[in-house]
């Protein structure tokens, strides 16, 4: 199977935005039922935010089923977008592998034009989510069993008290 380079360096990108966390289901909780569409198709430049520090040109597209697909540099990413507060979306994908189950779970901050992306903090202080397992091993991992137990998560990562936790892995702006 193909491993777009893009999709290795989106990855690295999200994952040295927090190295010690990961969110996940074994399920798709984000589908054309539930998805939002605040992106407009067009041309826009994906901005690396880590130590790589590199930018490429990009296309989004929205398809008939509510996702959404990313091109830069030839090579794809298939998303849905969840609204959970105003200018916050989480991201659904199954990241390098369209053929895995699992699904990997990310953040965008619309700002302005922008989408800030970033991978969201998962701590042991979120366990008391109904529909979250909470695992500490090598990685700090939330699993998901709803979308609601999502919005709930991804609405205190970004409370107020927590938003310091979230570091920008990548922006990616209009061209």
């Amino acid at each position: 199977m193909k491993h777009p380079a893009f999709v290795r360096w989106a990855t690295i990108s999200f994952a040295a935005a927090a190295l010690a966390s990961c969110w996940a289901s074994e399920s798709v909780l984000i589908h054309a039922g539930n998805a939002d569409t605040p992106i407009e198709a067009g041309n826009f430049t994906w901005h690396d935010q880590t130590d790589n520090e590199r930018s490429a040109a990009a296309t989004i597209q929205l398809n008939e089923d509510r996702s959404y697909t990313i091109s830069v540099e030839g090579d794809e990413l298939r998303f849905y977008l969840m609204q959970f507060k105003e200018h916050w979306f989480v991201v659904q994908s199954n990241g390098l592998d369209e053929e895995m189950d699992d699904q990997n779970y990310m953040l965008i901050n619309q700002v302005g034009d922008e989408l800030h992306l970033s991978r969201a903090p998962c701590v042991e202080e979120m366990a008391h989510i109904e529909g979250l397992t909470y695992e500490d091993g090598y990685l700090e991992t939330c699993i998901f069993e709803t979308s609601e137990a999502l919005r709930e998560a991804a609405a205190w990562a970004t409370s107020d008290a927590q938003i310091g936790n979230i570091e920008v892995g990548a922006i990616i702006e209009p061209r």
